[in-house]
């Protein structure tokens, strides 16, 4: 999930249940710069969070892959 910020509950909200319907079966990752958490407080099992702008963490993402490629 890139960039879903407060504004767009609704998407949040479904990742969140889909997330809770299937446990260990479904990795969330949110990327947004000022709302990376979880909505609820339930098991954040299985939910990761990333604090920066979509961009930036597809770059990171794509320089780690490329290292890891290279060994």
């Amino acid at each position: 999930e890139i960039g879903a910020g407060i504004t767009v509950a609704k998407l949040r909200g479904m990742t969140e249940i889909l997330a809770a319907q299937n446990p260990g079966q479904v990795q969330v990752v949110r990327i947004n710069p000022a709302y990376p958490l979880r909505d609820s407080d339930d098991d954040t099992r299985g939910f990761v969070s990333i604090a920066t702008t979509g961009l930036d963490a597809l770059e990171r993402i794509d320089a780690w892959l490329q290292k890891l490629d290279e060994s």
